[in-house]
């Protein structure tokens, strides 16, 4: 390619911000009456605002079951201005705005294509979620930016400052605890494969990690009581599993990521899915899970699979059709993710956590899919990078 990295940045820039400002125009602004779920968040916004600073009591209890940083910053800026849910949603935008800017505009890694960072930031801007999640008032942007921000000063061997991420992360949505617990998994692994374990790299996450027990121990539960009274389908969710749930998450980073990623290596040269007995091993376990409990839902639900029911519509055979095609894309995540690098654990961490989840909603790859894209836009994700994990990580 004869295009310039510095031309490519601008396309890029404008790119981005012609999809937003279509996304603005498409809603008519941004002062709108708040939508699906963003009611409810923005109802509880404003409830904290009444009574600012809310006290400990009112913060142990409140009509959302997850936890409340996302809210008290939301209404701490309404508190302060008084001028509605359209400031909030310009915030939103700007903070969506910068997270692209942060991965697309970086200077590519020694060894990556140099249009590789550019690239990562597409994809996450094709990510169906992160338009919506950046415009409107949802808690999945803030708990995603507070774990791509832990993985950053992760790689940048700024430990204290991963694990501060990583707790707002949990005080923002609390499964975001799999992220700091698959860190200590990993730097667990890496000692029993002989390396000395580095304290200063495990004990960090592992307190951001702990602090969950913290808000269950302030909550009494999972979350505050009256939220989770009011949203029973949470809880309910934790005292049941779903395998079909996990299955359906790994198709969908298949789609989400391993895909656009082995196009971008491949315009890079460096293409990957290398397939070896460990891979073929674990692909042997998928196929096993989807016998078990293949992940077959109706056309409406998720993105991914309305896509594929329509594009299989014409054949007269889309819902026998549509299981392998999820399988191909789950087979694609296993295939990729199988080295037993922090990636992996990542992956692995977030698709255990899917089975406890209420409804297999694509939204909950967000998190996952910022804190992949970014790692790949500082090429952390490659193979030397999985060499230098045997010692010091450090990323600019």
């Amino acid at each position: 390619m004869n295009v310039s990295l510095a031309t490519a940045r601008i396309v890029f820039a404008a790119w981005v911000l012609a999809v937003y400002g279509v996304a603005v125009v498409y809603m008519g602004g941004l002062s709108f009456e708040p939508v699906k779920d963003e009611a409810q968040f923005w109802k509880q916004i404003i409830a904290f605002v009444e009574i600012w600073p809310p006290s400990i009591e009112d913060l142990r209890n409140y009509n959302e079951p997850m936890t409340p940083v996302s809210f008290l910053i939301w209404a701490g800026l309404e508190h302060v201005h008084g001028l509605g849910v359209a400031p909030a949603r310009l915030l939103s935008i700007l903070i969506g705005l910068a997270v692209l800017a942060w991965v697309g505009l970086r200077e590519p890694s020694p060894g990556a294509g140099r249009f590789t960072p550019i690239f990562a930031a597409l994809a996450l801007l094709a990510y169906p979620y992160w338009i919506p999640m950046s415009v409107l008032l949802y808690t999945d942007l803030p708990a995603a930016v507070f774990v791509m921000l832990g993985c950053y000063f992760y790689r940048r061997d700024q430990h204290l400052a991963g694990a501060l991420f990583f707790a707002l992360g949990i005080a923002t949505r609390q499964y975001m605890v799999v992220f700091p617990a698959a860190l200590v998994a990993h730097e667990g692994l890496r000692g029993l494969r002989g390396n000395a374990i580095e304290w200063k790299r495990l004990v960090p996450y592992a307190v951001s990690a702990v602090t969950l027990l913290g808000w269950i121990a302030f909550f009494g539960g999972v979350g505050p009581a009256d939220g989770l009274a009011e949203w029973p389908r949470h809880q309910n969710a934790l005292d049941s599993m779903s395998l079909a749930y996990s299955l359906y998450f790994l198709a969908a980073v298949g789609a989400y990521f391993v895909l656009p990623e082995w196009v971008i290596d491949r315009v890079g040269g460096q293409p990957k899915l290398e397939l070896d007995r460990v891979a073929i091993l674990a692909w042997g376990v998928l196929v096993i899970a989807f016998l078990i409990d293949t992940p077959s839902y109706a056309s409406e639900i998720g993105p991914l699979n309305r896509t594929v029911a329509y594009l299989l519509s014409y054949t007269g055979s889309a819902d026998l059709i549509r299981p392998f095609v999820m399988f191909t894309f789950a087979s694609a995540t296993v295939i990729r993710f199988v080295r037993f690098d922090l990636a992996t654990w990542l992956v692995l961490a977030n698709t255990c956590l899917m089975a406890f989840m209420w409804s297999p909603w694509e939204k909950y790859c967000m998190p996952l899919l910022g804190a992949l894209w970014l790692l790949k836009s500082m090429g952390a994700l490659d193979a030397a990078s999985d060499a230098r994990d045997d010692g010091a990580t450090v990323v600019a």
